[in-house]
């Protein structure tokens, strides 16, 4: 069923990477990370204006529900970031219908899409 994700505690998540161009900043290449048609996180690759995390991919923002963010949101490749998206997915995902948990105002927004 379309926009229903199917929880499967046993199987890890089949993540879809979506290349993105971001603008108005340094940080210009990112990716949406999908389960299926779920958003999960954007992932960002830092530019040198990071210094040492240049090359680097940060978790400029996560969509699991109940989700931490790792004590430090840096990973050195994407598949680090697959790994960390798929262990905090699988360890808090239920069955989610689109905007079960949304706020009153992205539900508004939503039905203006």
């Amino acid at each position: 069923m379309a926009g229903i994700s199917t929880y499967r505690p046993d199987e890890p998540a089949i993540l879809h990477f979506e290349p993105v161009l971001l603008g108005q900043s340094d940080d210009v290449e990112g990716r949406l990370v999908f389960e299926q048609d779920r958003l999960l996180a954007l992932i960002v690759r830092l530019s040198s204006i990071h210094g040492t995390h240049q090359g680097r991919w940060f978790l400029e923002a996560c969509f699991i529900p109940k989700a931490s963010s790792p004590p430090a949101a840096f990973f050195a490749s994407i598949d680090e970031a697959e790994t960390w998206i798929q262990s905090h997915d699988r360890a808090l995902a239920s069955p989610i219908k689109p905007f079960e948990t949304a706020e009153p105002e992205l539900l508004a927004f939503a039905a203006l899409r």
